[in-house]
Order: C-alpha cells, then structure tokens, then sequence
C-alpha cells in the first residue's frame, strides 16, 4: 500500500513539474505566439507615439518574455521596435516620429507570431503661415517677409528651408532662408527698378508641398536709384568691433529725369539713411566731397551733373560679434538708402537697399602638445 501512494505522489509531482515549466514560458515557452488574445492602444506626444500591446492567455499564469512587434502603416514616418510583455502581458513601445506627417492619421500595428491588432492614432499635419511687413513698398525699399512653419510632431523646427518668391520674377528675386528654432524664416525682398507704373505683386513662400501667398502693391518714384553692389569681409576674431565698407559702383546711384525721361542738371537731392536692417552698432557716414576721407554728417545734399545724376559719398561702418575660438558665425545688415528732391510739384523721394555681410571665425583652437 505504501508503494502505490509513493507512486502516486511521483506523479503529480511530475505534472505539477510540467505545468510549471508551460506556464513560465511566456504563452508556451517561446517568443510568440498563436494562441490567446492581444490589443493595441496608442496616443501621440510631440515626436513619439506611445503605444501599449496587452497578451492574454488563460492557459498561463506567466506571460513573461513574449515579445510583441509594434509597426505601423508609415514606417518611412514612424520607427518600428519590438518589446517583450511584462508578467501581466503588457508590453509599452515608445515609437519615433522622424518625418513629416503627411497625413492625419497613422495605424499603430502589434502583432506576435499570427496575432495581430491595430489602433490608430491622430496627427497634426504640419502648418505654414506667411506675413508681410507692408501691403505696399516702393522700388528699392525693402519687404520682409516673415514665414511661420509649424509641426508639433517634430523634435526640432529649425534647418526647414522656405522658398521665398514672386509671380513677378523680375521684380523680386528668388530666395531660400532656413528656419530658426521658433519655425521662422525671414526674408529681405527688395522689388528692383523695373517698373515704371504700380504694379501687384504675388509673394509666395513654400515648404515641399505647402504653399502660402500674399500680394504687396510696388509703386515707383520720380528717382531712378542705383543700389551699390552687396558686399562682404571675412574677418578672424575674438572680440566684437566695425568693419568699414566703402560702396561701390556709386556714380550713377541716382538720377533724376523728367517726366519725359530727360535729365534733370544742377538739381539738388538729399541722401541719408532710411534705416539699418540688422546688427545694432552699425552706421554710415558720408563725405563732404567725393572722393574725400574727412566725414561730416549723417546726410548730404548733393546737385545732380549735366546728367541729371549724383553719386553716393558715404562709408558703411558695419558692426561685428566675436566668435569663439573654431566657431563662425555671419552679422548681416541692410542698408537703405533714401534719397528726396524737392521738385516744383512736390516731394519725391527714393529708396535703395545693398546688404553688407561681416563672415566672423573664432581663431583655431591649439592642437594638444
């Protein structure tokens, strides 16, 4: 009788052994499975999608070590990763959105050995917004145009180039600013001479496929103004100081014509500064004659030759930020020049922009002895 109950308990302890080793195996002691149950659920936070998978199995009382693929149906959108379930049978993916949403949904898919679920999840398509500084400008006077990209999906918004342009080719050029770290991108768009009655313009500024518009009406002046050519100096430097420019191609930068298009001699025009665009620090100076190196004044008044045109006496003195040592770094103002006459039937004046760019570099860093 006795050997038959030490029998007995041999038996049951190697089912109970058994049953133990299927129920530590995480849903039948492998890393997937076909059996049992599995559901998804998934939310989005800036730039990850958390998405929570949960095994069940009623035939286990330890789910551990199954693993769960998370995928989605936009992999060139969003990164896939696999994670094992917990003992409850939960799993957690934190999944990186590293692209572009380009459409307002995205199904989040889990899925071990045949078992599959799928939630999905809402996107914010990204957004692009465009402003203009006036609604209307006259030639040579700048336009800013300020563009505004969004995307709360992203980790970064700045390096987002924005295409700045216009349906009048000729009259404003074509530009490409990246964006800073607030989504901004700015342009300085200066409508050319190449008008000689107002005209509408369309600015467009564009990102991939979004596009926004707005339209600024160029009106030209009784002056036709020549803008100096934009110039630049690369300097190496630790501390901050000024950079002097000295314009160039300036005698034919304005002249003055009649309705008619003829010369206007011995008139007298004033020239000055209508404003600097950029770093703070900055001025211009003009000369009593031309060429000259004394300078006197923050304007001049100047008369027209036999021409009808006058030229630009001034030094641009550009202020500059130091870099530190490898670094670089470009301060870049815009200067607008304005010019105004007196005529016997009013005021005119006259606007022109050249753009004046300091390239600063740190001094290279010592090699190591």
């Amino acid at each position: 009788m006795s050997f038959l109950r030490l029998f007995m308990v041999s038996i049951i302890l190697a089912v109970t052994a058994i049953l133990s080793g299927c129920g530590g195996g995480g849903g039948g002691g492998g890393d997937s499975d076909t059996s049992g149950s599995l559901s998804v659920s998934s939310t989005v936070s800036g730039s990850q999608i958390i998405a929570t998978a949960k095994y069940s199995n009623s035939a286990y009382s330890n789910l551990s070590g199954l693993k769960v693929d998370f995928t989605t149906d936009q992999p060139g959108l969003v990164e896939g990763k696999t994670v094992s379930v917990d003992s409850s049978g939960t799993a957690i993916a934190v999944l990186t959105i590293n692209g572009v949403p380009s459409a307002s949904t995205v199904n989040v898919i889990a899925s071990t050995g045949n078992l599959k679920a799928s939630s999905s999840v809402a996107l914010t398509l990204p957004g692009l917004a465009l402003s203009l500084s006036n609604t209307t400008v006259s030639l040579g006077m700048p336009l800013i145009a300020t563009a505004t990209y969004s995307n709360p999906h992203a980790s970064t918004l700045r390096g987002v180039k924005i295409t700045f342009s216009s349906d009048k080719t000729g009259l404003f050029d074509t530009q490409t600013v990246e964006t800073d770290d607030t989504g901004k991108a700015t342009a300085i768009m200066v409508p050319k001479n190449t008008i000689t009655a107002q005209t509408n313009a369309i600015i467009y500024a564009k990102r991939d496929t979004q596009s926004q518009y707005s339209t600024v009406n160029v009106k030209p002046e009784g002056l036709k103004l020549s803008a100096p050519a934009d110039a630049s100096h690369d300097i190496e430097s630790l501390v901050s100081g000024i950079v002097e420019f000295i314009p160039s191609g300036v005698e034919n930068f304005a002249v003055l014509t009649t309705g008619d298009g003829l010369p206007l001699a011995n008139k007298q025009v004033t020239i000055g500064v209508q404003t600097i665009i950029g770093s703070t620090g900055s001025n211009v100076v003009f000369w009593e004659n031309y060429p000259a190196s004394a300078y006197q004044g923050t304007s001049i008044t100047i008369n027209t030759d036999s021409l009808g045109k006058c030229p630009l006496q001034a030094s641009v003195l550009a202020a500059f930020s130091g870099e530190v040592p490898g670094g670089k770094h470009s301060d870049i103002i815009t200067v607008v020049w304005k010019v105004t006459y007196e005529s016997p039937s009013g005021t005119i004046i006259g606007y022109a922009s050249t753009t004046y760019t300091v390239n600063v570099t740190g001094p290279a860093e010592a090699a190591a002895p």
